[in-house]
């Protein structure tokens, strides 16, 4: 049973302070399920309206325009040139004064002539310790800098 004495203020005001909390907390849980409700709409108005969305019907597509076949035929023709590289960089470790190569970056170039050269931007490779490319067939290669030119971006491998 409970020992409290009603008559008291403090007590009423209690109650009273209790009654308010629970109304508050009451209030607010029904805000959080009316805000999920409505956050979750796309997941729950489809399937109690199967009408509100209906499938587009995709109408079928004409023939490529001659750009778009040109550009089509230039990016099969090109595809075999275009290398993947990936670089690292040296770093010291000064606890044991050893250097490790970590990875540092990567990005892509293409092979220029029959000698081997490979252009890519200068940023791929700027401040990096090594260099390897991957080729179209899964061949890994170690590439040697030649040249670079920062003003344009371009660096040869």
């Amino acid at each position: 049973m409970d020992q409290r004495d009603w008559s008291d203020p403090r007590q009423q005001l209690l109650a009273r302070h209790l009654r308010l909390r629970r109304r508050i907390l009451l209030v607010w849980t029904a805000l959080m399920v009316v805000l999920a409700l409505w956050a979750l709409r796309p997941v729950w108005w489809p399937a109690l309206n199967p009408g509100a969305t209906r499938p587009r019907m995709v109408s079928p597509r004409g023939e490529l325009a001659q750009m778009e076949r040109t550009a089509i035929d230039l990016f099969a023709t090109a595809k075999d040139s275009v290398v993947y590289i990936t670089t690292s960089a040296r770093r010291y470790d000064p606890w044991t004064r050893m250097a490790l190569d970590v990875p540092r970056g990567s990005g892509s170039g293409f092979i220029w002539d029959d000698a081997g050269h490979i252009v890519t931007n200068y940023h791929v490779i700027e401040n990096a310790a090594s260099a390897e490319i991957v080729l179209g067939t899964g061949e890994r290669l170690p590439v040697r800098l030649i040249g670079v030119s920062p003003d344009h971006d371009l660096a040869v491998l």
